[in-house]
């Protein structure tokens, strides 16, 4: 396409348009002068604006068959940690089931690039509507949803990575994901504690004395995993191989009294059922149920509550937070206890356990100083009952 003016002062815009297959010039007159002129520039700047938009239109259309879906983005990204990254087994299945059975449903087939903040806040809707359980007693938390959400902005961050160029920019990357719930985590009583260890099993006893008195995470990531060639008795000792929570790969754990009384009688049971005279030759977990290593106890958690009386819902979890919580309200320092129990960061242990220790923040409420004399009366309430008093006097004299 060109602007231009003729021999005869006429100003021309000329253009090739495609008709039955052949190219054709096509051309405009708008005449002469300045007036003309300014009419043929106008009406190539219209030309070239069309022309650009439908080039854009076209790329657009190009990039949008080319444009991966949110499964392929998902796939590409999971299997690359999975294999590489070495993501332990009990979080490569957290994530694999949060992807089949929720987010690959709703955001499965949706291109990546035409994701925005309405479709997320649409599967935050959705998901704060639906049931947590089966029994319909309460709601999926938030904090359930971040986790799954940040599944799909992890792999489209993956994605955008200039250095894979699987996509352009990740369109969600600015989504304020929902917040942490805010109810405060709820340790067992000394009371609850007892009942659940008198109707637990052997095992179970053993699982909940450790979780209750050493703050080892509960289940397959650390508890179940203590053998007793991790356990020093003459020092005290317990070498917990942490679990990946991108803090230490180990840590020691020192045996408080009453566990140290515990394992004590455990050592000298495990040695009679392995059949060997010194505590250095036993071998195997401590935790087991008749010498083999269990994967789970949350049914024998279950049934330990039911014959316990207890209705309210309480987590195998719970007996490392009852630790946690015992440790800070007898005055433990924050950070001693963040590095016992395996918290990367004294803030992590802070933000889980604010609610801890009312009492505390009583005792500190009490050094607050007295400022101010709560014996003399306050003058301007004088002045302004003064004032009252008089108009009232002068309205009844008036009267």
């Amino acid at each position: 396409m060109s602007c231009f003016k003729l021999k005869d002062g006429r100003w021309v815009v000329q253009r090739k348009v495609k008709e039955d297959g052949r190219k054709k010039q096509i051309r405009e007159y708008f005449g002469r002068g300045d007036e003309g002129e300014k009419k043929a520039r106008a009406r190539a700047r219209e030309l070239l604006n069309q022309r650009n938009a439908i080039e854009e239109l076209k790329k657009r259309k190009l990039l949008r068959k080319a444009m991966p879906t949110v499964a392929e983005v998902v796939g590409a990204y999971t299997k690359s940690k999975f294999t590489h990254v070495g993501m332990s087994a009990t979080d490569q299945y957290n994530c694999y089931i949060r992807l089949e059975k929720h987010l690959m449903p709703f955001f499965g087939d949706e291109k990546c690039l035409e994701l925005d903040f309405d479709k997320m806040d649409a599967y935050v809707k959705m998901r704060s509507n639906e049931w947590a359980d089966r029994k319909q007693t309460r709601k999926v938390k938030s904090v359930t949803i971040k986790r799954e959400l940040s599944i799909i902005m992890a792999a489209l961050n993956w994605a955008a990575d200039k250095d894979r160029h699987l996509l352009p920019y990740n369109p969600i990357e600015d989504y304020k994901l929902p917040g942490n719930d805010s109810d405060a985590i709820r340790a067992l009583s000394d009371e609850e504690s007892n009942r659940i260890f008198k109707k637990a099993p052997a095992h179970l006893k053993r699982a909940i004395v450790l979780g209750t008195l050493s703050g080892v995470r509960i289940g397959k990531s650390e508890l179940l995993k203590i053998d007793w060639q991790h356990v020093d008795l003459k020092k005290n000792i317990i070498f917990v191989i942490s679990a990946k929570k991108h803090g230490p790969e180990k840590r020691q754990v020192h045996i408080c009294e009453q566990l140290g009384e515990f394992m004590a009688r455990w050592c000298e049971e495990d040695m009679q059922m392995q059949k060997v005279d010194h505590p250095g030759l036993l071998f195997g977990p401590i935790v087991h149920y008749k010498g083999r290593r269990i994967g789970s106890f949350k049914k024998a958690w279950k049934t330990a509550l039911r014959k316990a009386g207890i209705r309210r819902r309480i987590r195998p979890y719970d007996l490392r937070h009852t630790f946690v919580t015992n440790l800070l309200e007898n005055g433990a320092e924050l950070k001693t206890v963040s590095e016992i129990v395996g918290h990367t960061r004294s803030d992590t242990t802070l933000r889980l356990y604010h609610h801890v220790s009312p009492g505390k923040h009583k005792e500190a409420i009490k050094l607050v100083p007295r400022l101010y004399a709560t014996d003399e009366p306050d003058r301007s309430t004088e002045q302004a009952e003064g004032k009252e008093g008089q108009k009232k006097g002068q309205h009844k004299n008036d009267s």
